[in-house]
Parts: structure tokens; C-alpha cells; sequence
């Protein structure tokens, strides 16, 4: 259930009547009975597509981790990118050094782009580094394929707090994230991106003692990063007893130190 104002909102799942629970904080919420996945919308549930991955694709990208394996929602956005005016810098050091904004500054190059198609991942989840591990897992081809049957038992999932409309706007500021880590130095660029696709993926992440490690891409987003850290380990069992500020908080032997 979830609190709307002064209004107590107990969410089920619409297709097979399940309680739907999640934190205190989310919009996202997924079924444990059926595993479909539903965000909150003034007071009711509407449905959104959600990607569970294959297992064993999930036991060859952690083997040989002694790690906690939980689930996290990442958004996908299936989009494509253009590009009609890309300009960078000769050199970092090249700047405007004239206030007289009407003349073009000396050096700069316009840049081809070709048109492109592109998966767009980012959390789905309350993270103070959103954007730069956006960017950092859409440059890696992470995407996890797909569980084709239908378990009796799905992995947990926690919520998240990202909604649809969010999501499609932070997938800009990842397009653009992007084309700024370019081995180049960027002045200005014109990026236009339509949204094909977007999905929910349930990414298996090994619970470090540093923070959650994204498995099958290798990038940790630190426990500090993390604004519903403690609840997001309570959620799968490992109990929070120490301050979750900190980085070394796991201890495999007995859950949290």
C-alpha cells in the first residue's frame, strides 16, 4: 500500500488481484505472483513491459562470485539518435575569449553524425549517479536476454521510483552524456532522439561490500549513492546494521556489519 496525502492506497496486481508491495518512496511496483509490473498513476495502477533475464545467462555473468546476487529495475529506452549539427573544439584549451557573441569563435569543425539506433539503460531506482551510470551502461552492450519461459518462481525485484515519463526525459540527458565522453572536445551539438521502445529490465547486481555491482557490465554504484540503500537490502534479506553511508557494509557471513 502506499500513502496518497491523507489517502491509503492499497495497490493490487490487476491482472491476478496479488498485493502489490514495494518502498516507501516508489512509483514502480511488481508483482510477486504473476511478475508483471505497474507504476503508480493518479492512485492507480498502470501496467509498464518488464524484461526478466535469462538465468542462465545470469549464472555465467556471476560465477565465481561469493557476492549476494539480487535483482534491480533499469529502465530501457530503445530509441534513435540524430544528430543534424555536432561542432567540437580543435584542442580543450581553444575557447571563446570575445563577449561579442554574434561572431563565430575561430577553430571550430562540424562533425558528421550518422543517425544511429541505441539502447539507453539507467536506473530505475533512487541513484545520485543516474545519468553517468546511464551512460556508462549504454556505451557497453549489456542488454540481457531475455527469459523465454515462464518460471514458477520469478527473482524478487524491488521498485522503483522513476517513473515512464522520467525515464524518457533522463534518456536524453544519457544521449547527450554520451556524445560529451566522446574522445573529442564538444562545443555544441543539435540532438534529437525518438523513443521506439521502453521497458523495465530486472539487471542481476552482485551486493558488494562496496555497493551494488552491476553484473555482465562490471560498473559499482557506491552504497553512498544510493538513497534507499537500507531498504533496498532489507527488501532481499540482508539485514542494514550498520550506517548505510558507508561503503563497507556487507559481511557475507551474517548480512551487514
Amino acid at each position: 500500500m502506499v500513502v496518497e496525502g491523507s489517502q491509503v492506497v492499497l495497490l493490487r496486481c490487476s491482472a491476478c488481484g496479488h498485493e502489490l508491495s514495494g518502498l516507501g518512496n516508489d512509483r514502480i511496483f511488481l508483482c510477486a505472483s504473476c511478475g508483471r509490473a505497474w507504476v503508480l498513476e493518479d492512485s492507480s495502477p498502470v501496467r509498464v513491459p518488464v524484461r526478466f533475464p535469462d538465468p542462465d545467462w545470469v549464472r555465467e555473468v556471476s560465477k565465481g562470485s561469493g557476492d549476494p546476487l539480487i535483482h534491480m529495475p533499469f529502465w530501457r529506452i530503445g530509441s534513435r539518435i540524430s544528430i543534424p549539427e555536432r561542432i567540437v573544439r580543435p584542442d580543450l584549451s581553444s575557447s571563446r575569449t570575445s563577449l561579442d557573441t554574434d561572431r563565430e569563435e575561430p577553430g571550430l569543425v562540424r562533425t558528421q553524425v550518422p543517425d544511429r539506433a541505441q539502447d539507453l539503460l539507467f536506473p530505475a531506482f533512487s541513484c545520485t549517479r543516474s545519468l553517468s551510470v546511464g551512460v556508462e551502461l549504454s556505451i557497453r552492450p549489456c542488454v540481457p536476454p531475455a527469459l523465454e519461459d515462464s518460471p514458477d518462481r520469478l527473482p524478487s525485484l524491488v521498485g522503483g521510483t522513476v517513473g515512464p515519463g522520467d525515464a524518457r526525459r533522463l534518456a536524453e540527458a544519457v544521449a547527450v552524456g554520451i556524445e560529451m565522453s566522446r574522445d573529442d572536445f564538444l562545443a555544441r551539438m543539435d540532438l534529437r532522439l525518438e523513443v521506439l521502445e521502453q521497458e523495465l529490465l530486472a539487471m542481476p547486481c552482485l551486493a558488494e561490500a562496496r555497493g551494488l555491482r552491476v553484473a555482465g557490465a562490471g560498473i559499482l554504484i557506491h552504497w553512498r549513492n544510493l538513497e534507499d540503500c537500507r531498504d533496498i537490502l532489507a527488501f532481499h534479506g540482508l539485514e542494514p546494521l550498520a550506517d548505510s553511508r558507508s561503503d563497507a557494509i556487507l559481511d557475507h557471513g551474517s548480512g551487514l556489519l
